[in-house]
């Protein structure tokens, strides 16, 4: 089996994206943070687990959302600001160009996993895996 990759530009492609991904029959889905899906996630989950499908996800979702993925890995949210904060203050505070600082990548990032949804899909987690998340829900 090969690697399938939907795009999803925009929220009306979303129920399109997932025919095509129903006629790929994947094992899995890796959902990738992006302004086309994110009204739609919470639909996409619930694709995932009338299919059983394992999806992770490369953000922390949100608290209200009903059903996350999985499994999550993504920059730690808190670690981001704090790397916001510290341009903001090289720009506004020292009067450092924008353009002058270098790139940054994430830091720290963050494993958490979800054990309801992985339960909704017959799915157990490695206690190894478990130990080394961050947060482990449910």
């Amino acid at each position: 089996m090969g690697l399938h990759i939907q795009e999803i530009a925009s929220t009306a492609e979303v129920r399109t994206a997932l025919a095509s991904i129903s006629d790929f029959r994947p094992n899995a889905l890796l959902v990738m943070a992006g302004p086309g899906f994110f009204d739609k996630r919470q639909e996409v989950m619930r694709y995932s687990i009338a299919n059983r499908l394992p999806t992770a996800a490369d953000w922390r979702w949100l608290p209200q959302d009903e059903i996350h993925p999985a499994i999550t890995l993504g920059p730690n949210q808190k670690a981001l600001i704090r790397q916001g904060n510290n341009y903001v203050i090289r720009i506004l505070h020292k009067g450092e160009r924008a353009g002058d600082l270098p790139i940054q990548q994430p830091s720290k990032f963050d494993l958490t996993i979800n054990r309801r949804t992985a339960a909704a899909i017959g799915l157990d987690f490695p206690k190894a895996l478990v130990l080394q998340a961050d947060e482990v829900i449910g």
